[in-house]
């Protein structure tokens, strides 16, 4: 099975793997930098699944999946913060989405979320500043962080993919009407 994930980040493509390979023999998977169509720090649902399809779509070329990730903050009343956090992972066949699957949720930091909003600050160069770190995203992630490295951003997207993976693995019960 030949697997293209609209990102080049080492950490989202071994996830895809795992997630995939869990359930498919002979999986192969190529990462591509693709854009993503939303902002750079995505605030609402609806950004980050609309930046996980375009990612989708736009790796897609030679493979039979194409894969999207997008992380981002969204709206909850009732939280801490009044945001979570999530990886939205989306599997484009070709012709159409099959699959929107999304990792737990978490919250940030107040004073992360007060970055995010007033200073259009990306979680990523926050948290790399905060604890004098370069690239975190491309290694344990904040997850893992704020995890004590008992959780990393491998494991967050690896459960966000295979939420997604669900429609694929349950045809007979999606296409059902």
């Amino acid at each position: 099975m030949k697997i293209n994930i609209g990102s080049k980040n080492p950490v989202k493509i071994e996830a895809v793997r795992e997630a995939f390979s869990l359930f498919f023999d002979n999986v192969n998977i190529e990462g591509f930098s693709v854009n993503s169509g939303v902002s750079s720090q995505p605030k609402s649902s609806d950004e980050i699944i609309q930046g996980a399809r375009n990612r989708a779509i736009n790796c897609f070329n030679n493979c039979d999946y194409g894969i999207g990730l997008e992380s981002g903050i969204f709206p909850v009343n009732g939280s801490l913060t009044n945001y979570f956090n999530v990886c939205c992972c989306a599997i484009y066949s070709g012709k159409k989405i099959v699959g929107i699957g999304f990792s737990p949720g978490f919250e940030y930091p107040q004073f992360v979320i007060k970055k995010i909003l007033q200073e259009q600050l990306e979680t990523g160069k926050i948290f790399d500043e905060l604890l004098n770190e370069e690239n975190l995203n491309q290694k344990q992630g904040i997850v893992g962080v704020l995890a004590h490295n008992k959780y990393s951003r491998k494991d967050f997207t690896r459960a966000g993919v295979i939420m997604a993976l669900y429609p694929l693995l349950n045809k007979e019960l999606y296409d059902r009407k």
